[in-house]
């Protein structure tokens, strides 16, 4: 081989190494570098990259190791020269690089959407949805405590039950948050309001929607959006369209929609999620009133004989 031809082997290997670098940097810089719809778009799109990644990885390996056998059986000698190993480290990284996120599907390196609730505007602050005090099976704003950090659209999510709750039991009555009556945490317009929807038995996966039964409100202060999800059928209290102000009644804790147990859903969002998919929603910061002023309660879960059961902070009407 020349000295021609060597140099062109060399750009190619450093190109064709570095091209498969490019989409995985470009949707990281834009989950750290944009706020907003493009952030969110870049995490999904970061995610089914990955498994784009590992199967073009399985085929690349096939591929590698089927060349390697065919040339030991035939005796050949592998010749080297400088462009393969730098063209099949280069791809290996990226390949790498872009693959990783897949193992986030096994809850293996899973991370938090990036986002810091400090610098992320408008956020909320609201009274409790219930008369009674509960508790936070999921909130906060790290991952550990609250798994809906990982989603862009629920990133400061809260599960809300209260005791006995993580029991086990498939009767919905035995859950102290069934039947609970859910009030207007802040004021605002009902944008969509549903509640025909059956609830489930406790660790059945049959829901017909995501969020179930709901209520979603247009906040009066900031124009963002409150989800309520999960409620009882026939419970709904309220209208598309009619406005509400802060303690009224909307509906009762149900088990509908995509829940393993009865409990409320609640999180803040920028879109209006009754005509945005909820893969193009930006998750706001939501904090409750407290007697020493906003704060954001703190969830978690312990396993307990084969249960989760809720440990998280304590909210007070």
């Amino acid at each position: 081989m020349n000295k021609k031809n060597r140099m062109q082997g060399r750009r190619a290997a450093w190109v064709g190494g570095l091209l498969p670098c490019l989409p995985p940097i470009g949707l990281w810089t834009a989950v750290w570098g944009w706020r907003g719809v493009p952030s969110v778009l870049a995490w999904w799109l970061i995610q089914a990259y990955s498994l784009i990644a590992v199967l073009l990885m399985l085929i690349l390996v096939a591929v590698w190791g089927f060349r390697f056998a065919i040339r030991k059986l035939r005796g050949r000698e592998r010749r080297s020269t400088f462009f393969r190993p730098v063209f099949r480290i280069l791809l290996a990284a990226a390949f790498v690089l872009g693959a990783w996120p897949a193992l986030w599907f096994a809850g293996i390196g899973q991370m938090a959407y990036p986002a810091d609730a400090a610098r992320t505007e408008p956020s909320v602050t609201i009274a409790s949805p219930f008369a009674e005090p509960a508790i936070v099976g999921w909130g906060g704003d790290r991952l550990r405590t609250n798994y809906h950090a990982a989603a862009p659209n629920e990133r400061w999510a809260y599960d809300l039950l209260a005791d006995p709750a993580g029991i086990g039991s498939s009767r919905l009555e035995d859950y102290g948050i069934y039947g609970r009556q859910v009030l207007a945490p802040a004021a605002g317009t009902v944008v969509e309001a549903r509640g025909d929807e059956a609830d489930h038995a406790p660790g059945v996966s049959d829901s017909e929607t995501l969020a179930g039964n709901h209520v979603y409100i247009r906040l009066d202060a900031t124009g963002t959006y409150l989800v309520l999800a999960h409620l009882m059928q026939g419970s709904v209290e309220v209208q598309t369209g009619e406005h509400v102000e802060a303690g009224d009644l909307l509906a009762r804790v149900g088990n509908s929609g995509s829940s393993s147990e009865p409990h409320l859903h609640l999180h803040h969002q920028r879109q209006n999620p009754a005509e945005t998919n909820l893969f193009l929603t930006e998750g706001l910061p939501l904090y409750f009133r407290g007697e020493q002023g906003p704060f954001m309660p703190v969830g978690g879960v312990e396993v307990r004989e084969g249960r989760d059961i809720p440990v998280g902070d304590r909210l007070a009407p």
